[in-house]
């Protein structure tokens, strides 16, 4: 007999109350743990007991009824194999896009690099205003009929006119302020005077009225009731301010660095980013790899009562009254919380490095910081289950760091290689692969850990280190190997190094070795100095032509399958950084074909090659169907 949803989740419940008895804070998660499957090893009883509660929640994920009502009165969200309803609307012309707010008829949104603040219609998806704003701009926050943006560089707090477009307010900070209202006052939170201070702004004058100080270098804050909570910056505690005796209350240490901070369903929820070990180098040396959690305060006793991981590093938390969700900026997925047991209760793939996340109008909004564009996810129709990682390993490669995760059963395995989120959604295409055969996603330097994209490797390195990750977790093959745009040079390079066991390349708008040289002939001088300007800002560009040289050695691949998928747009690359001036039509013509050339060539170095063009961008759909074409041969 089939069960009703409420058995079913209350029996995951019961599983997770029992686990949660034996098991402190903070929990460790399926995306933490390494190598839990590819062992002959006993299970000890401790973690056996968290992959049954993971199994579980699995279970769930593909395909339960998950009892939660993001606005009381919505059907409950389903978790399943199928495409979330996710729809992509176009903002600026640059990637970077970062401040959201969701009002009453509008959903608001600042481009950092175009300078705009976008309103679009949640009606129409469509953007229907634009108005000039200056850089640096990263939050938003609307009150008292204004909107106030937040700046950093210099920091400061601007009012601006939502009919108009007039920043008629400038306050001055000397941290980026943040901003959170009462429902009366209008607060910003920042570094003023040398100290860290909560400073109260009149929303009709927009002067400063009062201020405090409060006692630490403040982040992003929320209020509940009559508390202001904070997140101190540079730290691993949050402050609890009491806004009636205009002082701080209580400190909590919450074991990582806060990022972002909401209150629902009478609690605060943080979160949190810390160090955690997640493998060890081929070398036998331990590494620490971020992980995101979210962290519960009981604001009543200022103690935390439970944290759940998501990911590997939380961007931002919003919530309403029965969820919160995280952008899981590395791994291109948002995790949902139920407010009530505390629990993850689903995980569904964005890619494309999802940054501010908002909820309205039946939606989530989400910010990508790879693309122009607003990402929103209608809360009424079932949401894709990400992939489940079985193993995730960083590694000490001399002084940097690769990472590779992989998910999934079958074979031939896919090796998703260095793919940076700028273009595919490829959280997306690996958790659909990985229902389909086993799926390893490979980060190389500079893109495993963002903090070293000066230590960026030529394609020869990452095709070599990407051997020794996949040799160090034991996978030996055979593998179908997909790299996009000049990642795809790694994916050659890999291919010609071990021609024993890749069995087929899928390369996504992947280009020949002497593109640019050949595309820099073709653009007018204002245009290649733009064109020249972007590509050295591109931490995995510095060695370009280094790598560019080593797939030009190549000599063939025989008849190894290989696919070359292509827009049937230009190149993205070329007309973002050369957009101001435009490339006249005839200039964009040329590139056109161009590119049609190269990617003849690509295919052509194999018996077996071929170009398929999609009907627009190429989609995380045309990469999976070319992917699956060739395990089938």
């Amino acid at each position: 007999m089939k069960r009703s949803d409420e058995e079913v989740i209350e029996q995951i419940r019961d599983a997770l109350a029992i686990w949660a008895d034996a098991e402190p804070v903070p929990e460790p998660t399926l995306s933490t743990v390494v190598e839990l499957t590819p062992s002959n090893r006993s299970v000890p009883r401790r973690e056996s007991r968290w992959i049954a509660a993971a199994a579980a929640l699995v279970l769930v994920s593909l395909g339960a009824i998950v009892a939660f009502r993001p606005d009381g009165s919505s059907p409950a969200i389903e978790v399943g194999p199928d495409p979330s309803s996710i729809t992509e609307i176009a903002v600026g012309r640059s990637f970077g896009v970062r401040g959201l707010e969701s009002t009453d008829d509008a959903v608001w949104v600042t481009s950092q690099f175009d300078e705009q603040l976008y309103r679009v219609d949640p009606v129409t998806n469509s953007v229907v205003a634009t108005f000039p704003i200056p850089e640096h701009i990263e939050g938003i926050r609307a009150f008292g009929g204004s909107l106030w943006l937040s700046r950093y560089d210099p920091d400061e707090v601007i009012e601006v006119d939502p009919t108009t477009g007039a920043l008629t307010t400038r306050l001055a900070f000397e941290s980026q302020p943040s901003l959170v209202d009462d429902g009366e006052h209008l607060w910003a939170i920042a570094l003023r005077d040398g100290e860290g201070k909560v400073v109260q702004i009149d929303p009709v004058t927009a002067e400063v009225v009062d201020e405090f100080p409060l006692g630490a270098t403040p982040g992003p804050a929320v209020i509940d009731g009559d508390s202001l909570w904070v997140a101190n910056h540079g730290s691993t505690t949050v402050s609890k301010v009491d806004l009636a005796e205009r002082s701080a209350v209580g400190v909590i240490d919450v074991g990582g660095e806060p990022r972002s901070i909401v209150a629902a369903g009478g609690s605060i929820w943080v979160a949190v980013n810390s160090g955690h070990a997640t493998g060890v180098d081929a070398g036998g040396g331990g590494d620490s790899e971020p992980t995101g959690s979210v962290v519960r305060i009981d604001p009543l006793t200022a103690e935390m009562t439970s944290s759940v991981t998501t990911g590997r590093w939380i961007h931002s938390v919003a919530a309403d009254g029965d969820a919160v969700w995280a952008t899981n900026f590395r791994d291109g997925t948002v995790s949902v919380i139920d407010v009530r047991s505390g629990a993850l209760i689903a995980t569904t793939p964005i890619g494309n490095r999802p940054g501010g996340v908002a909820i309205g109008h039946g939606s989530i909004w989400i910010t990508p910081h790879r693309r122009n564009v607003l990402v929103r996810i209608d809360l009424a129709a079932p949401l894709e289950a990400a992939a489940v990682p079985d193993i995730a390993r960083s590694f000490d490669v001399g002084s940097a760091t690769t990472y590779i995760r992989c998910s999934g059963s079958g074979s031939p395995t896919v090796i998703l290689e260095g793919n940076t989120e700028e273009g595919a959604a490829w959280a997306v295409v690996e958790a659909r692969l990985a229902r389909t055969t086993r799926v390893c996603v490979f980060e190389p330097v500079g893109t495993a850990e963002p903090a070293e994209d000066g230590l960026a490797r030529p394609a020869s390195k990452v095709a070599d280190e990407l051997g020794e990750a996949l040799s160090a977790i034991g996978e030996d093959g055979p593998f179908v190997v997909v790299g996009e745009w000049f990642n795809g040079y790694y994916a050659q390079l890999f291919a010609d190094r071990h021609r024993d066991s890749v069995v087929a390349l899928v390369l996504v708008n992947g280009v020949g070795a002497d593109y640019i040289d050949r595309s820099r002939a073709l653009l007018p001088a204002d245009a290649l100095d733009r064109f020249e300007n972007a590509i050295s800002e591109r931490p995995d560009m510095h060695l370009l032509e280094e790598s560019a040289a080593e797939v030009a050695a190549i000599e063939g691949f025989g008849d190894l399958p290989i696919v070359v998928l292509a827009n049937a747009t230009g190149d993205p690359a070329v007309s973002s950084a050369t957009s101001d001036p435009i490339l006249t039509v005839a200039e964009t013509a040329a590139i056109g074909r161009l590119l049609e050339e190269t990617r003849r060539e690509v295919a052509a170095q194999s018996t077996e090659g071929r170009v398929v063009v999609a009907d627009g961008e190429v989609t995380p759909t045309d990469i999976v169907d070319a992917t699956v074409s060739l395990l089938q041969r």
